[in-house]
This record gives structure tokens, sequence and C-alpha cells, in this order.
């Protein structure tokens, strides 16, 4: 981890950490569990970026209701109910989880189709005789 990044070793994208959020390593079949379904999605990332906001106000609700909220737009995460069995932290956690993942597939948006002008390769225009 680096400056608060991590790389997925599955796609070699960025994932950022939340402030406030800690995983350890009990979490990880949890953290595998919904990259699946997020895969079986197979969201873009404007989407992802949508669902993520859905999200932004976990901290303030109730555990669970983001979740519910998620599973009602995004059916593949339906499983996740038996997952965390209405345990208050773990809801919590697989909506920490969720917010993390989602960002980092809102941030893959160089996979658009679209080239950052950075990486755009140069060409060459002429212009009149002479000019190259």
């Amino acid at each position: 981890m680096m400056s608060g990044s991590l790389a997925c070793a599955d796609c070699g994208g960025l994932a950022h950490a939340l402030p406030g959020e800690s995983y350890t390593e009990a979490d990880v079949p949890l953290f595998d569990d919904l990259v699946s379904m997020l895969k079986e999605a197979d969201l873009t990332p404007t989407n992802a970026a949508l669902l993520a906001q859905e999200l932004e106000g976990r901290s303030y609700t109730e555990p669970g209701r983001s979740l519910r909220r998620l599973e009602q737009l995004l059916p593949s995460l339906g499983i996740l109910e038996l997952l965390v069995a209405h345990r208050p932290a773990s809801m919590r956690k697989a909506e920490g989880i969720l917010s993390l993942l989602l960002h980092a597939l809102a941030g893959g948006r160089s996979q658009s189709g679209f080239m950052p002008i950075a990486t755009a390769p140069i060409q060459r225009v002429k212009t009149g005789e002479g000019q190259g």
C-alpha cells in the first residue's frame, strides 16, 4: 500500500482507502465475494459512480439501509443479505467495502474507449508547402 492506495491484484487498478475504514485478513472473503458480485454486474464507470453515491451517507443511517437500496438497483448483490446475516457490524463493513470498490470502478474511466490527451500519439499535420 502506498499513500493510502493499493493496486488490485486482479485488474491492476488503484483502490484508495477511505478515511475511517479499516479491514483485516478476516474481511478478505467478504471483499472477494463483493468483487465477484460487481464483476457479474459488469458495471460501467459511470454506473459505478452513481451507485457509489448511494453509499455516501451510510455513516449517518442505520447499518444495512444503503445495502438494501443497492440490492434493489443491482440484483447481483442479492446474496449479500446472506453473507452479512443482518449483523450491524457486518453490514457496515460490507457498505464500506462496496464504497471502496465502487469508487475504484468509477475511477476506471481511462478504459472507457477515450484516451487521455497526454497519452494520445502525436500526429503531424501538414500546414503548407515546406512546413511539417
